[in-house]
């Protein structure tokens, strides 16, 4: 079984520092799917991937069954 392999999580900040990532995410109404992409988030950073998929170019992503389909790209 292959080793988990620790990922550097990282999220947009515009060049005055605003972290539009983490701005969306405090004004998720839905409680349990602003958990739900924090704990995936989590997971993502210890190298658990989970159920994932290549979206092209290189580029993987995590589709979270709630809600309309939160997306994690990476």
């Amino acid at each position: 079984m292959p080793q988990a392999v620790p990922r550097k999580v990282e999220t947009y900040v515009t060049r005055d520092g605003k972290d539009v990532f983490q701005g969306w995410l405090n004004g998720l109404a839905d409680r349990r799917a602003r958990v739900l992409i924090e704990k995936t988030i989590v997971r993502v950073r210890v190298g658990n991937l989970g159920q994932h998929k290549s979206v092209g170019a290189g580029g993987q992503g995590i589709v979270l069954e709630y809600g309309p389909g939160y997306r994690i790209f990476f």
